[in-house]
């Protein structure tokens, strides 16, 4: 795999867990989720002036994605449990978030590895990963799916 079809491939699962937190918050945003101070009539939350400030909701809001994705699926199991995000995402975006990044040359397969927190002087390693093309590509989908479940239940009104 060249470096370059590498981090393509990773800036698109970036990117697709960058949308799946963003498609999270504009489905529970209208849905009036707690919080929720909607924000008033011309503000707009997709493109705030630096040092505006705004009312709490689940656009601004500080939930993590694990936190996004309990509140959103309390929502749709009633309604389509087909539409129910898979969680195990919070652990891939975790572990890109938090992982370390290395490679024996400076050219792909890299490996990321995630420690856990450390207990008594020691640490557990809780992931490693070898990146390879069939990694990325797969989690890539994966992804991506989970996002269209989002997008589905708001074209649904779920």
């Amino acid at each position: 795999m060249e470096l370059v079809e590498h981090a393509c491939e990773l800036g698109k699962l970036l990117g697709n867990l960058q949308s799946l937190e963003l498609a999270l918050r504009s489905f529970l945003y209208p849905n009036a989720d707690p919080p929720h101070n909607p924000a008033p009539a011309g503000v707009s939350l997709l493109a705030p002036a630096v040092s505006e400030t705004l009312p709490e909701n689940a656009f601004t809001d500080w939930s993590s994605l694990g936190q996004l994705i309990d509140r959103y699926n309390r929502i749709v199991k009633t309604v389509d449990p087909t539409l129910l995000i898979d969680r195990s995402v919070v652990d891939l975006r975790d572990m890109l978030a938090h992982g370390r990044l290395s490679a024996a040359s400076p050219s792909p397969p890299l490996r990321l590895v995630k420690f856990d927190r450390p207990s008594r002087g020691k640490v557990r390693v809780t992931a490693s990963e070898e990146l390879t093309l069939t990694w990325l590509t797969g989690n890539v989908t994966r992804v991506r799916s989970e996002l269209a479940k989002v997008e589905r239940a708001m074209t649904s009104n779920a």
